[in-house]
């Protein structure tokens, strides 16, 4: 990772991240952000780089609670971590971002091919010639050819 800045004290420590996965599962990374507690110090990863300490000062869970998160988190190369002295400092992993990303343009292409043979409702159909395959919370439907 390099030189980076660290707090107030505008300090520079050379610091390594450690990785070890190269690219993120996305099973796994939706897993991680189905848990709340998860998701919480994910969101909070997105403004901060912070370390344990602050992490359950902000959350209000136990020591424990955010530190088994935490090392799931890294478990699954969602987050990295840093050391400074004695305190270790969370980073999110930009590529399971990315993963996830393409993963779900990926499912958004398919859909939009899959539905590019059925006809969409303000189309002229003859309900007897089609049959209802989906809809987007009963707004839209999506009809295909009998």
């Amino acid at each position: 990772m390099g030189r980076r800045e660290i707090g107030s004290s505008k300090m520079i420590f050379d610091v390594s991240v450690k990785n070890k996965k190269s690219t993120p599962d996305p099973a796994q990374l939706l897993q991680v952000i189905g848990h709340p507690d998860r998701r919480m110090i994910i969101e909070l990863l997105t403004h901060h780089e912070p370390n344990i300490a602050k992490i359950q000062e902000i959350t209000g869970h136990r020591y424990i609670t955010v530190y088994k998160h935490l090392q799931y988190l890294e478990e699954v190369n969602f987050i990295t971590s840093y050391k400074v002295g004695k305190d270790k400092y969370y980073v999110l992993n930009e590529e399971a971002i990315k993963a996830l990303k393409r993963w779900v343009a990926v499912l958004t292409n398919q859909l939009r091919a899959s539905h590019a043979n059925y006809q969409h409702p303000d189309q002229t159909y003859h309900l007897s010639d089609t049959e209802q395959i989906g809809s987007d919370c009963g707004k839209e439907h999506w009809y295909r050819q009998g």
